[in-house]
């Protein structure tokens, strides 16, 4: 019986444990990409050719009820335009006044209005947009969300990586564009870290692909597909992403851009949002990496393997509590029985994940989210345990928007 209970305490162990190894060679990776930048910049402004210049642009923003934040978004985005370069808002069943503050703009920004209750979703959306762009198909299209700011040249740098590297793109895209209220925001802009700045720098220094994270991202026009977007999945961009590597596009990451948004405003949005998003990536999990396993194995493929693998991390909270409550089952089997196989195994991956942690953390995000927001992790894990029952319980299936911030409409500046 004790030799039964500790074969599948160890085949367990291995299978918490493995994701944790992977997060921790990504983080590692990224430790490396961090020393080797101050060395030398991996790209400058001076590098960029005029070999594009002439190249169209479209940046497509698929928004519904935007009407408090599309005007600051279309505000910090218009003046950094340039002249083969516009803007698509698709006012998607709306019931406010994203489509007229929209319009307000000029003959740089166009507005596509639908509506259509039954189809719902920013997948609906995005399609949308690009059957109304084939009669004059841009070279690029970058996609960005209604309440998101972009760095200066942020378009033009996006589209010149797209089209010089034939795939699509990812800009950096993180939720720090406020500083948080509690220590409960602070880890929030920590995992976002993790997830959206570290992961990806550390696949980015290992040849992986990253992930497509819906915001921030350029794609040829030669690559788009009719109907690509088109549906209401959870994590519908990530499938995209997910899509490309399978055809060979491998998207690539390109830190110099940031995308910045604000987190949700109250607790109930917070929730609502990490669900959305939790359950697509675990929806994703489950669909995509038996299949990419499988392809990476048939076709000896590499990068279908580490996207699998990358796909295979749980998010930073649920990661560290599996690990930990793997550990502890282990350490009170080898109390209990005497043997300490498991044990071993579990040790070593957590004290690889917990050491790539800090070392990120002390290198990359100390500033954005203190020590002393660590300290609050449990209480965190805590809030984030309904989310994950009532995944279980009650499984999302639809994509509703996550409601923003109430505050007063911004009217757009005249002078743009």
């Amino acid at each position: 019986m004790i030799t039964l209970l500790e074969i599948g305490l160890f085949i367990a162990s291995t299978i918490i444990m493995t994701p944790m190894l992977i997060f921790a060679v990504e983080c590692f990776a990224a430790a490396i990409a961090y020393f080797e930048s101050k060395r030398k910049m991996v790209f400058s402004a001076e590098e960029r050719t005029s070999e594009f210049d002439s190249a169209s642009a479209v940046v497509v923003i698929p928004a519904h009820d935007e009407e408090t934040s599309i005007a600051q978004t279309l505000q910090s985005l218009l003046p950094s335009l340039g002249r083969n370069e516009r803007i698509l808002v698709v006012a998607d069943n709306c019931d406010d006044r994203t489509a007229s503050i929209a319009y307000s703009f000029g003959e740089k920004v166009d507005v596509a209005v639908r509506y259509d209750p039954e189809l719902r979703g920013k997948g609906f959306a995005l399609n949308f947009a690009l059957e109304r762009l084939v009669a004059a198909p841009p070279d690029v299209v970058v996609i960005l969300d209604a309440d998101c700011l972009m760095t200066d040249n942020s378009v033009r740098v996006l589209k010149e990586r797209a089209l010089k590297l034939r795939r699509p793109v990812q800009a950096l895209n993180l939720t720090d564009r406020e500083t948080p209220a509690d220590a409960m925001g602070f880890l929030a802009i920590l995992a976002n870290h993790f997830t959206n700045l570290i992961r990806p720098l550390g696949l980015k220094r290992l040849g992986a692909p990253c992930r497509l994270t819906g915001t921030g991202m350029a794609i040829p026009w030669s690559l788009i597909q009719q109907g690509q977007f088109a549906g209401s999945h959870l994590a519908e961009d990530l499938n995209v992403g997910v899509a490309y590597v399978k055809a060979g596009f491998c998207p690539g990451f390109v830190p110099e851009v940031k995308v910045a948004s604000a987190l949700p405003p109250d607790p109930a949005a917070f929730a609502a949002q990490r669900r959305r998003w939790e359950q697509g990536h675990f929806q994703t999990l489950r669909d995509e990496v038996p299949n990419l396993l499988a392809d990476a194995l048939r076709r000896r493929d590499g990068k279908l393997a580490w996207v699998a693998a990358d796909l295979s991390i749980p998010p930073l909270a649920l990661l560290f509590t599996l690990g930990v409550s793997c550990w502890t089952a282990c350490a009170l089997f080898g109390l209990v029985a005497g043997r300490y196989a498991p044990l071993v195994v579990a040790t070593i991956a957590l004290m690889a994940t917990a050491t790539a942690f800090f070392l990120c953390w002390a290198l990359y995000c100390r500033r954005q989210a203190p020590f002393s927001a660590i300290l609050s992790a449990p209480r965190y894990i805590a809030r984030k345990v309904p989310i994950y029952l009532s995944m279980i319980i009650h499984p999302k299936h639809q994509w509703n928007r996550t409601r923003r911030r109430s505050a007063p409409v911004a009217e757009p500046n005249r002078e743009l």
